[in-house]
């Protein structure tokens, strides 16, 4: 409803309208007439106020000015009577606000369940069982480690070194070096195997010395004249085609490697390592590989 001034008499007519819940001044209008809890109204005023003193107040609302100075944005702040108080009217414009429910937005709500029919959370499930395994896992190892017997390795095979010697020279006589021309692999070859022998049957490292000083020291160790009179010439011939450039026919190469396997044949004995000695003869003998 409005209050307006009737322009025919001096006297100021008002104009009360009675609504449910609250009641409306004449000259002043609220859009909506009961604005809920939290909600938005506009209030409309017939004059724009002529200084701050008379711009609306609230009473349990607040009020926000527009850039309409006839308008006012009005909100309600709580539960109950409340209102707006008019100076330049000398009134105030009261309403009941209800307790109200809002009604919820439907694209915010879930489906309910009941307890049975909500899905477990597998992954979690399958995750606990593997650490529960692996924690088992961990103590099951830990535990045959401290009731486990002591670990012993076996002693490696070893064959004496006649033996060894015997099958790399046949191996020797199966390569095709001699047919090719290729001397100075064969006696390469041949030397080695002479002297990786005699590093095992008589102790000493062959590998390292020239033929004298091999020659040498087996006398010296003790060993028998005769049979370092018989190995020195193998040892010669050896040197004189590796560094001299001596070539000699195919059957002086095959009969060289003939006297050697009758060297090591005539002084073959049953060695007997320790262990240590074990895997050294093996690493030399066997060129690095256990049997």
């Amino acid at each position: 409803m409005r209050l307006r001034h009737s322009r025919g008499g001096l006297l100021l007519l008002w104009l009360v309208a009675v609504v449910p819940g609250g009641s409306a001044k004449a000259g002043v209008e609220l859009q909506p007439e009961r604005p809920s809890l939290g909600h938005d109204a506009t209030l409309v005023l017939d004059q724009a106020p002529t200084d701050s003193t008379r711009i609306p107040t609230g009473i349990g609302v607040s009020i926000w000015t527009t850039p309409d100075p006839r308008r006012f944005r009005v909100r309600p702040l709580r539960v109950g009577r409340v209102g707006v108080v008019l100076p330049a009217a000398s009134d105030t414009l009261w309403w009941e606000v209800p307790r109200a429910i809002q009604e919820p937005d439907p694209s915010t709500l879930r489906g309910l369940h009941r307890v049975g029919d909500i899905e477990p959370s597998w992954w979690r499930q399958i995750l606990g069982a593997a650490l529960l395994l692996l924690a088992l896992v961990l103590l099951l190892r830990r535990w045959l480690r401290r009731n486990a017997a002591p670990f012993e390795a076996p002693l490696p095979v070893v064959d004496p070194p006649h033996l060894t010697a015997q099958r790399r020279l046949r191996a020797l006589r199966d390569r095709p070096w001699l047919g090719e021309g290729r001397f100075d692999e064969w006696y390469v070859e041949g030397s080695h195997i002479l002297r990786e022998y005699i590093s095992g049957r008589y102790r000493v490292a062959a590998l390292d010395w020239t033929s004298v000083e091999l020659a040498q020291r087996l006398l010296d160790a003790g060993h028998a004249s005769e049979e370092i009179a018989r190995l020195r010439p193998l040892l010669e011939e050896a040197d004189r085609v590796k560094f001299a450039a001596q070539r000699p026919t195919e059957n002086q190469a095959r009969v060289w490697v003939d006297d050697i396997e009758a060297f090591v044949e005539s002084t073959a004995v049953d060695v007997v390592y320790s262990l240590p000695e074990a895997l050294e003869a093996a690493r030399r003998l066997n060129a690095g590989r256990l049997r």
